[in-house]
């Protein structure tokens, strides 16, 4: 993509460069999988946004696009630059830039197979992979595509959209230079002010680099899901395979045993990139590398399946992150105790206690006890379970537990942050 450059600067090592090219020539350019940037959102849906075609053909400027270079952007004479797109992110513009491309998607499967009716160019847009995603993204539909083949003095509108994508101007702020850590604050601000960000997102984020290191090792039938995921939701609400568990939740475990105390994803306790606490060069080291993570999740997997064994039930309520924060965090307070540092192969050792037990949570009872105990009460369900579930894994493996109805019955009015 050729830009035109209006501006730039250096930034504490990192450059910053102010553009603007042309749009079709921004979206001819762009790589095959564009929209899988790891540390964005997945495309959701924006009724707002749908028509943004509609601003291109009125010759109406939006926003800036921010794009991550990784690697030197060569320097034309005339100080106008060539932009290498396979080398690009997208942190900000994302969802705009798809519904862009999905009519230039649209233009060139009607001009490739000749298609010239509504239900033709449905059926040829199911053949592909990128024209599945965008029909169940719902992001057109039947009275879209009849528009889009609408024929005015000869030409199809469809192709009076592209003539106009092809001298509309579109500003880049391109930014070379950043760490993962600086991409993933600069999307966080730029999301500022917009849809906010959950605090799961933010979560992920702060961990995702090391989830993604090649040298992980952990079973091929363990699945970490994000909330960008199609399966997000499903599993979210228990509906999962043995091995499938939230990212964020597994993160939410380790760090639970580490602390030695159960600890949660909060709306109202955002990740503070800047914490030392929360990612400090020893906790790295030790914790976050890659054979350890495996170790853990690998373990983490083995007491599910040890407790899928002795029932099928276990396997929903096994893998919630207030269940997994309470009985990590319990295990990991036991060993703060008795006078040792939490290790991952110390969970090994607490899997075959409870592996001794016919049914060391008793679910039935569990429910039971939350139902009469907690359901009915205006206390931070979240935080009594997470509570009760941690004292009780604590006992259950140092001393004997009682009853659930003795742990809800003194959380029921635990409302602490």
């Amino acid at each position: 993509m050729h830009v035109e450059v209006l501006d730039s600067k250096l930034v504490n090592g990192k450059t910053w460069i102010l553009c603007k090219g042309k749009l079709l020539n921004y979206l001819q350019g762009l790589k095959t999988n564009f929209f899988e940037f790891s540390v964005q959102r997945k495309i959701v849906n924006n009724v707002y946004l749908d028509n943004i075609y509609r601003s291109v053909e009125k010759g109406e400027p939006f926003p800036l696009v921010t794009l991550t270079y990784s690697g030197n952007i060569p320097h034309h004479a005339n100080g106008n630059i060539e932009i290498n797109e396979d080398l690009i992110e997208i942190l900000d513009g994302l969802q705009r830039t798809y519904r862009l491309w999905v009519v230039l998607f649209l233009y060139n499967i009607i001009f490739q197979s000749g298609v010239k009716d509504t239900k033709s160019l449905a059926e040829e847009i199911k053949k592909t992979n990128d024209g599945n995603l965008i029909l169940q993204n719902k992001f057109i539909t039947p009275k879209f595509i009849k528009g889009l083949l609408d024929v005015n003095n000869g030409q199809f509108y469809i192709e009076k959209l592209i003539d106009c994508y092809s001298s509309f101007d579109v500003y880049f702020s391109i930014w070379t230079g950043l760490d993962d850590q600086s991409i993933i604050r600069r999307m966080l601000l730029l999301n500022a002010g917009q849809k906010s960000v959950s605090s799961t997102h933010q979560f992920e984020l702060l961990f995702l680099h090391f989830f993604e290191d090649e040298k992980l090792h952990y079973y091929k039938n363990i699945k970490l899901i994000r909330e960008r995921d199609a399966r997000f939701r499903e599993v979210q609400r228990g509906y999962r395979e043995l091995g499938e568990y939230l990212l964020a939740s597994v993160v939410v475990a380790l760090q639970s045993f580490i602390n030695g105390r159960q600890l949660r994803i909060s709306a109202t306790n955002k990740i503070n990139l800047d914490d030392n606490k929360l990612l400090n060069d020893e906790t790295i080291a030790e914790y976050f590398n890659a054979d350890i993570l495996s170790d853990f999740i690998n373990n983490l997997y083995d007491l599910g399946e040890i407790l899928s064994r002795k029932s099928k039930e276990y396997i929903k309520w096994y893998g919630k992150d207030t269940v997994l924060s309470g009985i990590f965090g319990a295990m990991g307070s036991i060993l703060f105790d008795s006078g040792c540092k939490p290790q991952v192969n110390n969970i090994v050792e607490f899997s075959m206690l409870i592996d001794g037990y016919k049914d060391p949570f008793f679910l039935k009872d569990y429910y039971d006890a939350y139902e009469n105990k907690l359901a009915s009460t205006k206390v931070n369900l979240g935080n009594a379970v997470r509570k009760a579930i941690f004292d009780y894994t604590k006992d259950l493996l140092s001393k004997g537990a009682s009853s659930w109805d003795v742990y809800f019955t003194k959380y029921k009015n635990y409302d602490e942050e």
